[in-house]
């Protein structure tokens, strides 16, 4: 009678522990110092001719007094390479193109591209950007701004979401924070853990030389969760980072079909605790007991009520029914999308278990197929 709602209180719990170490950047952040130290941003580009003009614009429009951006095209086919080429025309940023034959074996085309581009880096500063995502005017001053203040040595944002579809608005809150508590990515900003760190790949701004020192890029470049790797790297090695809300400063379009969720979440939870599949089995198990469990057990209640005047089964699924579906609306509501949605948990909780299954597929096969490169992960 009480697992239900017991299971959901204790998320509830960790949900609000986790926001409480990640919500600094958006109680506001310093003022940065009279002479603010030079940033190189530097963005790695496969086939995002749609999106390119969009990441460009937040690009270049930083309210930071010192910055270059450096986009690297990564063999692109669908017309990307020409559209950075015409905007960068006019001096504004430059772009270095990686060719068609140009990935060598045992590297991913994101952690080569990033490679390349960061040897022609010489600012005390990087800000790893994804092409697919949008930068507000402050993401890069109020970042840099708490990093100075605070003396960290790094920071990843958690990025809000540009939902295009009905299946990136219903399913990316939900699978981005399923992933959030299966690996208590909050703890990455507790200092004592040096072997606890997670990242978000879409936005990380590291020191130069503390990222060097951790082997850059090319320390992790057969890794999936490229992101994550580093971030140990860079915390085993005494560097103070933090992983921090941002869907104030930056927003992604990402994954517009339930195909590209299953693809880019499977190897999402299967990458990130190196392919093994525990988490994600436990994971299941709570989203089938404790999450589709509600409706028989509403409907057990009311069957108790009408026979045996037993009102108990029915006030506890009610418990369980209101603690899940408000903790559901919370989540969507931090992502900046319609609270609504948490009204379709029966779709989503049936989608988030396929990409959990999805998940397990590839902690089996160890085989990755990610932006036209197929990888078969050695761990």
């Amino acid at each position: 009678m009480c697992v239900g709602p017991g299971a959901w209180l204790l998320l509830w719990a960790a949900m609000l522990l986790g926001r409480s170490r990640l919500n600094r950047l958006e109680k506001g952040a310093p003022a940065l110092p009279d002479l603010p130290p030079r940033v190189t941003i530097v963005v790695p580009a496969k086939d995002e001719a749609g999106g390119m003009r969009a990441c460009v614009g937040g690009l270049l429009s930083q309210n930071y007094p010192t910055y270059d951006v450096l986009i690297v095209d990564d063999r692109s086919t669908d017309g990307t390479a020409e559209i950075l080429d015409e905007l960068a025309a006019d001096g504004s940023f430059k772009v270095m193109h990686v060719p068609q034959n140009g990935l060598p074996p045992g590297w991913l085309g994101k952690c080569h591209a990033l490679h390349r581009a960061t040897r022609e880096v010489e600012s005390p500063w990087i800000l790893f950007v994804d092409s697919d995502v949008t930068l507000r005017p402050d993401a890069l001053r109020d970042t840099m701004a708490l990093a100075l203040e605070r003396k960290y040595d790094a920071i990843s944002l958690l990025t809000g979401l540009n939902g295009r579809t009905i299946w990136e608005k219903l399913m990316i809150p939900i699978a981005g924070g399923t992933w959030a508590i299966m690996f208590q990515v909050s703890m990455t900003n507790e200092d004592n853990r040096v072997d606890h760190a997670y990242a978000n790949g879409q936005f990380i701004l590291t020191k130069r030389d503390v990222y060097e020192r951790a082997g850059n890029h090319e320390a992790v470049r057969g890794d999936v969760c490229e992101d994550c790797a580093l971030f140990r790297r860079l915390k085993n090695r005494g560097a103070r980072v933090r992983f921090l809300s941002g869907g104030h400063l930056t927003a992604i379009t990402m994954h517009a079909t339930l195909a590209d969720l299953r693809s880019g979440w499977g190897r999402i939870y299967a990458g990130t605790d190196h392919y093994k599949p525990l988490r994600l089995y436990l994971t299941i198990a709570v989203v089938v007991v404790c999450g589709m469990g509600v409706y028989p057990a509403i409907g057990w209640g009311a069957y108790r009520w009408v026979k045996a005047s037993d009102p108990y089964w029915l006030i506890s699924a009610g418990a369980h029914f209101g603690l899940m579906t408000s903790l559901l609306a919370y989540i969507y509501h931090l992502a900046r999308v319609r609270i609504g949605f948490a009204l379709m948990w029966p779709v989503s909780a049936v989608c988030l278990v396929s990409l959990l299954l999805e998940g397990l597929r590839r902690c089996k096969t160890k085989t990755v197929h990610w932006r036209g490169t197929t990888f078969k992960a050695e761990v």
